[in-house]
């Protein structure tokens, strides 16, 4: 992009940029192995994994990289939600589970630079939670509480399972139906700014077949439901040792009981959470017709028209309440032992990594190992998070070396048949949006290429500009 401090155009950087480098073996053979390993997909095993709102999807596996990154843990149990509407739109739904809401909550945390989340959150009415936003990079949901599941059932499936599911519990004469969540698993969201993140929950009316429809949708801050989260780290980890062994002392906790110190070691808020926004409706036909009989009723054809012009902006009231309880608790500034990576490569019978050592240890003998990378100059290589997208399959793996002060972004090739989709978008555009395309000076992107890129694009820089170690600066790697 431009620098508007140096003056330099998009042009005169690209010449720069392009300026033509010594071709070193060393270092092509360290990238290659990195380069085929980003064909290789984590195991869930072997990673903490999340879902985004839009299909990104990000392995972290270091976890010195993830405690580097993230500060504290929010911990969500939901156990019911009221006020939900009457019946199943659905005919084919009311079938399969019954003539009621399949209720599902969906959880999200917005946080960093995503200021078009924050406006959907706190300027617009009418939208659809967790699924309109761009940048919400973990998102976690209950079970769903089927329609077709009451208390009863829910029981004997406790004693078959010793687990009680969700169940529906009925509208009747005043009171709006529910879904209740008697033994839900928490769900756990990491936060990288405790003081600044806002949490997001839907309500969705799940579908056997296909995602669903949102009811509606709440968010808040996590430190306005609990202040200590402003607290830094270290004065939130001393403040809990205070409490601790004030209760101690009051004979409340006992020491040795690990469950019991975990709990009081995180901040707690219990409460109902009202939903403040649902997403427009799509089909106003019948509430048009109501509105038009109601008023031909009063003031014949032209009260008709004007009824029917009042109904079609007629959103409806936004009812329900989450009940629900919140922990949060900071991540210990523990230092974590990170696991050396050494890169396989996917030709089988090479070993990349050997085939790298090898070389560069005889440049080493030759000539003193001036140039390239050598292994004894990497010896700490660590892989720090693998990142791709369901829909465009845009993937790469992120590694760096704190000793050498080096961060590799190793990109992907065509794997998929998603690939194949991208790679048939043949027009060509320019790297920097909004620049003459017809300017042949200007470096021109692949079209399939930069959509592909552009989907995770965001995550992937905040995450990138986050890797270095703790007190270095980017600007040294």
């Amino acid at each position: 992009e431009d620098n508007d401090d140096s003056g330099q155009s998009s042009v005169e950087l690209y010449k720069k940029l392009a300026q033509k480098q010594q071709f070193d073996l060393s270092t092509a053979l360290f990238c290659g192995g990195l380069a085929f390993d980003a064909y290789i997909e984590p195991p869930p095993s072997s990673a903490r994994w999340e879902k985004g709102s839009q299909g990104l999807q990000v392995a972290f596996v270091s976890n010195a990289y993830t405690r580097q990154l993230y500060k504290g843990i929010v911990e969500v149990v939901v156990h019911k939600v009221t006020g939900l509407p009457d019946g199943n739109d659905n005919a084919v739904e009311k079938l399969v589970t019954g003539d009621g809401v399949d209720a599902r909550v969906y959880t999200a945390a917005v946080e960093g630079s995503w200021k078009e989340d924050v406006n959907i959150l706190e300027k617009e009415q009418f939208h659809e939670g967790v699924f309109d936003l761009s940048g919400a990079a973990h998102v976690v949901s209950t079970s769903t509480a089927w329609a077709n599941i009451d208390e009863t059932k829910s029981k004997a499936a406790k004693n078959q399972r010793g687990w009680a599911a969700p169940y529906h519990v009925k509208g009747s004469w005043g009171k709006k139906p529910q879904a209740i969540w008697p033994e839900e698993n928490p769900l756990f969201i990491y936060v990288q700014d405790p003081a600044t993140v806002r949490l997001i929950f839907t309500v969705l009316d799940d579908d056997r077949i296909g995602r669903g429809t949102p009811i509606g949708s709440t968010f808040t801050k996590l430190s306005t439901l609990i202040p200590q989260a402003k607290l830094t780290k270290e004065k939130l980890i001393e403040s809990l040792k205070e409490e601790m062994m004030e209760a101690v002392q009051r004979g409340e906790i006992d020491l040795l009981d690990e469950n019991t110190k975990i709990q009081l070691g995180a901040k707690t808020w219990q409460g109902e959470l009202k939903l403040t926004s649902k997403p427009r409706k799509k089909d106003k036909n019948s509430q048009i017709m109501a509105g038009a009989a109601a008023g031909a009723y009063v003031a014949g054809p032209v009260g008709a028209l004007a009824g029917a012009a009042v109904a079609s902006f007629y959103e409806g009231q936004i009812q329900g309440s989450i009940h629900l309880r919140m922990r949060y608790l900071p991540i210990p500034s523990l230092k974590s032992e990170r696991e050396v990576y050494h890169a396989k490569g996917g030709t089988p019978g090479l070993d990349w990594s050997e085939l790298w050592g090898r070389y560069s240890d005889k440049e080493l003998s030759t000539t003193g190992g001036e140039h390239g990378l050598s292994r004894g100059e990497i010896d700490d290589l660590e892989h720090c998070f693998f990142i791709n997208h369901d829909s465009t399959g845009a993937t790469c793996a992120v590694y760096r070396s704190l000793q050498r002060k080096l961060i590799v972004v190793s990109f992907r090739g065509t794997c998929t048949p998603v690939d194949l989709v991208t790679d048939a978008s043949l027009v060509q555009e320019t790297w920097k949006e909004g620049d003459d395309v017809e300017n042949q000076d200007l470096p021109k992107v692949h079209a399939g290429f930069r959509g592909s890129l552009a989907s995770i694009s965001r995550r992937l820089k905040e995450l990138i500009l986050a890797t270095p170690a703790p007190g270095d600066s980017f600007e040294d790697y």
